[in-house]
């Protein structure tokens, strides 16, 4: 049976509030407040989008977004994701995938400074960044619709992006664009982090940066790129996440030594546990 985290995802704009949809998360050292995302209606001839509302940023010697928008519940071995974005005004923002937390990520970095901008592909790792691909002259310009698409198949990364076709403005029923129809911008290999969440990753953007036509398709575990008979198998290809729902005994098995004197032995999940937080308790 296929379970619902992995399914297919697309932003209908049904939900009051973005937070019914998406977890958001703050850097600590990030200043400007708290951020705040909604849906906003009917601009920048679009029919709605997820928008940014409250700019934060981060020190110049840190590293990552000020802060990250993923989906709740869902996460993602391989798949496309797809999303069309408007930036109003200089920073840096990236397509974040395979999110495990904001130390851990693969991300389509996009930036835009006064004089010219940059995209790269960088893989978080522990907390410091890794450069996978760069180009110097590939930054965004400002109030125009961009089409972006990543798509990540075991150790292949593809990132195509592209203006959006004038006259034919982004709207919430018109999904992306096929693959052969944006320029190829980057493929690259790495498999360190074989799971995780999609979304966005936000640094600065003082004008907003707004996305719309968001979707995530799940892909075949397998790469047409790969010969036949070498498949390549991440080594953390099963990676697991407790998330202390549903009953322990559904998700856990337990097994007690032959003739153990005390016992049998009992597990279950801990509502607060060390330093306040849900844990495992025998």
């Amino acid at each position: 049976m296929r379970l619902k985290e992995y399914e297919k995802f697309q932003e209908e704009y049904i939900s009051e509030k973005p937070l019914d949809v998406w977890t958001s998360i703050d850097k600590k050292q990030a200043h400007g407040g708290k951020s705040v995302w909604s849906y906003a209606p009917q601009q920048y001839g679009v029919s709605n989008s997820l928008e940014l509302m409250v700019p934060i940023t981060i020190p110049d010697n840190l590293e990552g977004y000020a802060t990250y928008l993923t989906l709740s519940d869902r996460l993602y071995y391989d798949a496309k994701f797809r999303a069309s974005f408007m930036l109003g005004q200089q920073g840096t923002f990236g397509f974040v995938f395979r999110y495990i937390d904001q130390f851990n990520y693969y991300t389509f970095e996009i930036s835009k400074t006064k004089d010219n901008g940059s995209i790269r592909i960088l893989k978080m790792s522990q907390g410091y960044e890794v450069v996978l691909r760069e180009d110097e002259q590939g930054g965004a310009m400002m109030n125009t619709w961009y089409d972006v698409q990543v798509k990540f198949i075991q150790r292949t990364i593809e990132v195509r992006w592209g203006v959006h076709a004038p006259g034919n403005m982004p709207d919430d029923e018109t999904y992306g664009p096929e693959d052969d129809d944006m320029p190829l911008a980057f493929e690259v290999k790495d498999g360190d982090f074989s799971q995780g969440s999609v979304g966005f990753g936000v640094n600065g953007c003082m004008q907003g940066v707004r996305f719309t036509r968001i979707e995530v398709k799940p892909l075949e575990c397998s790469d047409p790129n790969e010969e036949q008979g070498s498949l390549f198998v991440p080594m953390d290809g099963s990676r697991y996440k407790e998330n202390f729902k549903e009953e322990f005994s559904l998700k856990w098995d337990v097994y007690d030594p032959v003739g153990m004197e005390l016992g049998p032995s009992q597990w279950d999940f801990a509502k607060k546990s060390l330093g306040g937080k849900k844990g495992v308790i025998r």
